[in-house]
C-alpha cells in the first residue's frame, strides 16, 4: 500500500490484489484465495484469475477489470508478481 494516494480505484483494486482471504480480520473474504498460496503460479493461475475477478466485482466495481498479469521475477518461475489489467 502506498503511504498516500490510495483513493484511485486503480490503486484500490492493486491493494486488494495484494491481500490474501483472511489478512483483514472484520472482512474474511476481501483478498484473493489463501490456499493458492503453497502452489506452483503456472498451476494456480486461472484459478488467482478467477479470485481476482471476484474481488474486483465486489470490492471495486468502478474500474474495468480485464484479468491479471503475471510477471516471474526469477528464473525458476519460482517468484512471480501479479499486475492487475484494468481497461477504460
Amino acid at each position: 500500500m502506498l503511504a498516500s494516494g490510495n483513493s484511485s480505484p486503480e490503486i484500490c483494486l492493486r491493494n486488494l490484489i495484494l491481500l490474501h482471504e483472511g489478512d483483514v480480520i472484520i472482512d474474511q473474504c476481501r483478498g484473493l484465495r489463501a490456499d493458492l498460496q503453497d502452489m506452483p503460479a503456472t498451476t494456480a493461475y486461472p484459478f488467482l484469475q478467477g479470485s481476482a475477478f471476484w474481488v474486483a466485482r465486489h470490492y471495486e466495481p468502478r474500474v474495468n477489470f480485464s484479468g491479471l498479469q503475471l510477471s516471474f521475477t526469477d528464473s525458476k518461475e519460482s517468484a512471480f508478481t501479479l499486475t492487475p489489467k484494468i481497461s477504460s
